[in-house]
């Protein structure tokens, strides 16, 4: 998990511009509801800004009824999307993809209208990605790496430089961050509250 969690840092540093949080249209498990749970606690409200939730498993809902009727009966999922702003879609990827005489339960519409979604989103970010110190700092070692790469001996192109940087800035991440947990790096990225994850960023920062 820590390895995915730096390794995805790695790759959209200095922040990405959308988020997609997936969810299942069908009852939650306690499982389930303990992390939507965990994502209210834990998740900044700067991140919210440029989150939009996705529904899978759309032909659990009723005939007739939308994605955003459907959650009105679970406040915990619908509290999540609220703090989204509102921003929500559905798509059944097993029976919505050849419905073409569906103007809701079709794929083709709902990808659509999420693409515009996202499109609207970035457009009231006014164009910026979610970022923050830790994010910033992986930008900023990745940049330093692909210069020092830049001006070593070799032929390389600039996409072999670009992978290099990066998997150069992932072992850096990795080496900095070994005694840390997963959770820590974790909150480190998303929410950046105090203790050790302050002390994260500020070993970053300072390397």
């Amino acid at each position: 998990m820590k390895s995915a969690i730096l390794r995805c840092v790695t790759e959209f540093a200095p922040g990405p511009h959308a988020f997609l949080i997936v969810l299942k249209v069908e009852r939650f498990t306690e499982q389930e509801k303990a992390v939507i749970a965990k994502m209210h606690e834990y998740f900044s409200e700067e991140f919210f800004q440029y989150a939009t939730v996705l529904f899978t498993h759309g032909d659990q809902l009723p005939e007739g009824q939308t994605v955003e009727e459907g959650i009105r009966e679970n406040k915990l999922v619908s509290d999540l999307v609220e703090k989204c702003g509102g921003r929500c879609h559905v798509i059944d990827n097993k029976y919505w993809k050849n419905n073409p005489e569906e103007e809701y339960r079709n794929n083709q519409v709902q990808v659509k209208k999420l693409l515009k979604t996202i499109d609207e989103m970035v457009k009231a970010n006014k164009g910026g990605c979610y970022t923050n110190d830790m994010l910033q700092a992986v930008e900023k070692r990745r940049k330093q790496e692909e210069k020092r790469i830049r001006q070593s001996p070799g032929n390389m192109s600039e996409e072999e430089i670009k992978d290099k940087a990066k998997d150069n800035t992932y072992n850096w991440l990795w080496d900095y961050l070994a005694d840390v947990s997963a959770s820590d790096v974790f909150k480190c990225v998303f929410t950046l509250i105090g203790g050790a994850v302050a002390m994260i960023v500020a070993i970053l920062l300072n390397k």
